[in-house]
């Protein structure tokens, strides 16, 4: 369900309302019992009672909730879904926006669903890659991966390590080849500082950790170039001539997929047991509760889960 004082609730129910029959009869909502029937009532959908999954009930009206009662029935309705789902109940999870400021309200260590779910499962490397809709046109298509994710700007280079470049490279041609049809994957790999370090001279992080990463990648048979500067690569946006892209950090790589698909971007978290998607957008309070909110990215996340489930079965 996401943030229940976000959109999440919201895109969900519309969703609903738009999926194909044989879509809808598979899913299960996990979330809260006040949010959920406030989305209803808004949107004027019905749900099936048995795919709902209540793990709260928030007593108050959404928009009189506290931020603590809001954060817990967040991660309340999470936190079951992604039991459910490690238990083989469910095939794939999708998740809708958290407010990461308002959850570490309740779990002070919270950064975001990739690092919790990473925890739960007790996996060590994940990568956050997003992507546009399935089965689009390849000048239509983008697929990236970031080497880190939820960090500060200013801790990104303490971050980045020969191996978790290498690690992402390569978990990035394994899912090219396993779910988005590229036998012989092109990835390009970005620079971190202007011009690529320019020899050293803006940075040494291209020509220190960089630089081997690709090395190594190369002598497992990955075709990876780099390190590229984002200006170049992204100039030719209706064009790009990779199948996947490895950016350093969170907006260089999220800035160019919300332009190239704007609305439509999805999250998918590789290196877990099961597949989980989720929409390249936040909570959006500024337009919560409204009727306003679209529901393009969770029908994009939802769809590619169900695509990603067919790939892999």
């Amino acid at each position: 369900m996401g943030d229940p004082k976000g959109i999440g609730p919201e895109v969900i129910a519309k969703a609903l309302k738009v999926l194909p029959a044989d879509v809808r009869a598979r899913l299960r909502i996990y979330g809260d019992r006040t949010a959920l029937d406030a989305a209803a009532n808004l949107t004027g959908v019905s749900y099936d009672p048995k795919q709902l999954a209540i793990t709260s009930n928030i007593a108050a009206p959404i928009g009189s909730a506290s931020d603590p009662d809001a954060a817990r029935a967040a991660l309340l309705a999470l936190d079951a879904a992604i039991a459910d789902v490690k238990n083989g109940v469910t095939a794939a999870l999708v998740t809708a926006p958290i407010n990461k400021h308002r959850a570490q309200l309740i779990d002070p260590s919270f950064i975001g669903h990739t690092e919790r779910l990473a925890k739960a499962l007790g996996v060590k490397d994940i990568v956050m890659m997003f992507s546009c809709p399935p089965n689009q046109p390849k000048h239509e298509s983008l697929r990236i991966s970031l080497v880190t994710s939820h960090v500060a700007l200013e801790d990104v280079p303490s971050r980045i390590t020969r191996q978790r470049i290498f690690t992402t490279i390569r978990m990035t041609n394994d899912a090219l080849i396993r779910f988005f049809n590229c036998p012989e994957p092109r990835i390009a790999v970005l620079s971190l500082n202007p011009h690529a370090g320019e020899g050293g001279a803006l940075g040494s992080e291209e020509e220190e950790l960089i630089v081997p990463a690709i090395a190594k990648a190369r002598k497992e048979g990955i075709a990876c170039l780099g390190p590229l500067t984002s200006d170049a690569v992204f100039s030719r946006a209706g064009d790009i001539d990779f199948d996947g892209i490895v950016a350093m950090y969170h907006d260089q790589g999220l800035t160019p997929m919300k332009i190239v698909c704007p609305k439509k971007s999805v999250n998918i978290t590789l290196g877990l047991p099961f597949i989980r998607t989720s929409p390249g957008h936040g909570t959006a309070e500024d337009i919560a509760w409204r009727g306003s909110a679209s529901e393009d990215g969770m029908i994009a996340a939802i769809e590619m889960a169900d695509y990603l489930l067919g790939r892999i079965s």
